[in-house]
């Protein structure tokens, strides 16, 4: 698998491909969370180049949508105007 993290100003784009299971998903986590301390206002993630999906790769995803909602709930914020997660 392979990560590629490239800023446009305030979004943060991550462009993944090949294979996420339970071997390669900690680099996916690792991308987003390298993205979400990056101070980037917005985070796209372009998943269109990645095969496989193993419940892993979906694990990572789901805890990374749990984590920056928490942060939004923790400021008081429906939607933290940093971090908005579209989901």
């Amino acid at each position: 698998m392979e990560n590629t993290i490239t800023t446009y100003g305030k979004w943060s784009l991550i462009t993944s491909s090949g294979r996420v299971d339970g071997h390669t998903s900690s680099e996916l986590d690792s991308a987003l969370k390298s993205a979400l301390s990056s101070g980037a206002k917005f985070i796209a993630l372009d998943l269109s180049g990645v095969d496989y999906m193993s419940s892993a790769g979906l694990r990572v995803l789901l805890a990374t949508y749990k984590s920056v909602k928490a942060l939004a709930l923790h400021n008081g914020h429906s939607t933290s105007p940093r971090r908005k997660c579209l989901w």
